[in-house]
């Protein structure tokens, strides 16, 4: 192979991402990969050595997620490569794709957050506002939080139960402020930092927490079927 030759292959080698991996299930891992010639996601099975090309769109797909049982992928699917689409789900060891949300109109991505119960959390942008929906299979959306400023989902408690949104309600989306709700929206706690400083929601612990918070009393979370056991939020501050 001439000196031209093995710089061009170098070049156009495929190249792929650092995996992530299901937080309950670390064997089970999600990457993304050009080999096909354009981005794609890719599930790995570490036990088995197994790897599959799961998307396959036009323009290549970018955002994608496992949710912590290992047991479902959820990627974003805009056909037209402009960021406009719906959530899709697949199971990890292959099927049908199927709606995340079959009753939500396509919208940008704004963030998802993923729970062991099967409860889902989808922030989408559209034309004047920001929103973010409670989502469960079969069952239809429920409407969590709505603004005119951006905003978007940062996590979602391992058992579903609290959901962290940061915000810029105050009008500065570059420094957002944190809070965290119940499922029916009752809110229980905000961080701001004040102007020019943001408060940018990570992960919540995982381990159960005995004081802090009390089960939601609302009519509206009190007839949900998504209640579940109690979490410690925790946040991340950066300047």
């Amino acid at each position: 192979m001439k000196a031209e030759e093995r710089w061009q292959a170098r070049f156009r080698a495929p190249s792929m991402t650092l995996p992530v991996w299901a937080r309950q299930a670390p064997h089970r891992a999600l990457y993304r990969s050009n080999a096909s010639g354009t981005w794609e996601i890719y599930a790995w099975d570490r036990t088995t050595g197994v790897t599959r090309q799961v998307t396959t769109q036009a323009h290549g797909t970018r955002h994608a997620a496992l949710d912590p049982t290992g047991q479902w992928i959820y990627w974003f699917a805009d056909t037209e490569s402009d960021d406009l689409g719906i959530w899709l789900r697949q199971r990890f060891t292959g099927g049908p794709d199927e709606p995340v949300a079959p009753d939500l109109e396509p919208g940008q991505p704004g963030g998802l957050a993923l729970s062991t119960t099967g409860v889902a959390a989808v922030s989408l942008a559209r034309p004047g506002g920001f929103t973010t929906h409670l989502v469960r299979p079969g069952e239809p959306s429920h409407l969590l939080y709505e603004h005119t400023e951006a905003s978007w989902v940062s996590d979602m408690s391992l058992d579903g139960e609290f959901i962290a949104i940061n915000h810029s309600e105050h009008g500065d989306f570059r420094h957002p402020a944190l809070r965290v709700v119940k499922q029916c929206g009752e809110v229980v706690g905000e961080l701001y930092d004040g102007p020019g400083k943001g408060v940018v929601g990570l992960r919540f612990a995982p381990t159960p927490a005995t004081a802090g918070c009390s089960p939601c009393t609302s009519a509206a979370c009190a007839t949900s079927p998504w209640s579940g056991t109690r979490r410690r939020a925790s946040s991340a501050r950066s300047g």
